[in-house]
């Protein structure tokens, strides 16, 4: 389970383009994860084509008059590498060299392109923005990594939203590609360049958010899947420990201004309190990472949830003779309760509220 699937760039990209277009960036791709070019050499690339692409798919619907925004390929840029890292296992020097790709977007050559929020006249597309660099007809890439969407990208991988995608079948390649997409997913969280929490196997194991019954059919399968994937946000100990300071952090906060904590689909959102959300701004300002996360993911973040995932592991490492739990899932949910264990060992002699960073 631990060696090189297939390339599926196709497969996993054919929603965001033609193939011809998948396979210009997928090529940059592999050439930095096949260590044929460096990663600050591919990102240089690839930022050069995006700009190159946007400006040519801004004339063309500029020529035909037409009433639509422009694009920039970001979005398949990140599911391809998101498809790429999902065939290598955690750990892999791949991974390594794709973040490292990824960090060098920041560091290249910036390229200039059209400003999506206009349209054809210059007006605002979307709603009236006060912000003076969202008049500009033109921006850089990458002021930041934000257009790059892994969470949205990359749920075309994970099949959000469906209960049975193949990563129940016990040793199969979509069990593989969700442990090594999720890994990958942690890392993007645990650096700080995107949210993955409510796109992960960590939410997929909590009841109110897709967990199954335990009395459905193939249930240890599921949660085989899961766990497995979920585990590599907590086997590697600075993943344990950005996972543990977050459930802390957040519950802290959360308990403060209970509308963090709502969940997905959750229609709390329209009912929060603005007197709320300013005490918690005046509060937290020095602590903006921690309020953001809270924002975007409090919901998750908190020791019940830590309990459950935990728990979760447990079960599985019991299963021994379970024909839908492969012996390395039953490993690595092992290795993930050891770490887990060693960290509330150690806030018995530590608080447990640690600031971020």
């Amino acid at each position: 389970m631990d060696h090189k699937l297939p390339y599926i760039f196709q497969e996993d990209a054919h929603w965001a383009a033609e193939p011809e277009e998948i396979d210009i960036y997928a090529k940059l791709v592999v050439a930095c994860a096949e260590n044929h070019l460096s990663p600050l050499a591919a990102a240089q690339e690839i930022t050069d084509i995006l700009a190159r692409e946007a400006w040519k798919n801004k004339a063309e619907i500029d020529l035909h008059d037409e009433d639509r925004p422009y694009n920039t390929n970001t979005a398949l840029v990140a599911v391809s590498i998101g498809s790429c890292v999902s065939s290598f296992p955690p750990h892999s020097v791949v991974h390594e060299r794709l973040f490292n790709m990824i960090r060098s977007f920041i560091k290249v050559e910036k390229r200039s392109i059209p400003n999506i929020m206009l349209d054809r006249t210059g007006k605002f597309r979307y709603g009236d923005h006060d912000a003076l660099e969202e008049s500009r007809p033109t921006v850089l890439l990458w002021e930041n990594l934000s257009p790059l969407s892994f969470s949205s990208s990359c749920e075309w991988l994970a099949d959000v939203g469906e209960t049975w995608t193949g990563v129940e079948k016990c040793g199969s390649r979509n069990q593989q590609r969700w442990r090594n997409l999720s890994y990958f997913s942690a890392r993007l969280a645990i650096e700080g360049i995107e949210h993955m929490g409510w796109r992960s196997p960590l939410q997929r194991l909590l009841p109110k958010y897709g967990m199954p019954n335990q009395k459905t059919v193939g249930y240890s399968g599921f949660l085989a899947g899961q766990v497995l994937a979920a585990a590599q946000w907590f086997i590697p100990k600075d993943h344990a420990f950005w996972v543990w300071r977050a459930c802390c952090n957040c519950e802290k906060l959360c308990k403060s201004s209970p509308w963090l904590a709502s969940g997905p689909g959750s229609s709390a959102d329209s009912k929060r309190n603005i007197q709320e959300e300013k005490q918690a701004d005046e509060k937290f300002t020095a602590n903006k990472t921690l309020k953001e996360l809270a924002q975007s993911e409090g919901w998750l973040w908190n020791l019940e949830n830590w309990k459950s995932w935990k728990a979760a592991f447990t079960d599985i490492v019991g299963r021994v003779d379970d024909v839908r739990v492969h012996g390395i899932v039953r490993r690595d949910a092992s290795k993930a309760v050891k770490v887990m264990e060693e960290l509330e060992i150690y806030d018995e002699a530590h608080s447990c509220l640690l600031e971020p960073d």
